[in-house]
């Protein structure tokens, strides 16, 4: 999602490192892609939650980390 040259502000792997498995982030915000929280999966995986592209809708996009980096930039 960023490239090599390109650092993150909010280091998803340094916040998902201090989760206990099965717990998630409150507090976390980027206004240009959406996410919302970060989350430890019981069996270590690491997933974001990213408000839906329908800010009507309820819930969050639940993806894994992997694929947060796929995607393309909203911005």
């Amino acid at each position: 999602m960023f490239g090599e040259e390109v650092q993150p502000d909010i280091d998803i792997l340094k916040i998902a490192d201090g989760l206990k498995p099965g717990y998630f982030t409150k507090g976390v915000l980027c206004e240009g892609c959406g996410l919302v929280a970060v989350i430890k999966e019981e069996d270590l995986s690491i997933k974001v939650g990213l408000l839906p592209d329908d800010l009507e809708q309820d819930g969050l996009n639940i993806i894994p980390y992997e694929d947060f980096l796929k995607m393309p930039n909203k911005f």
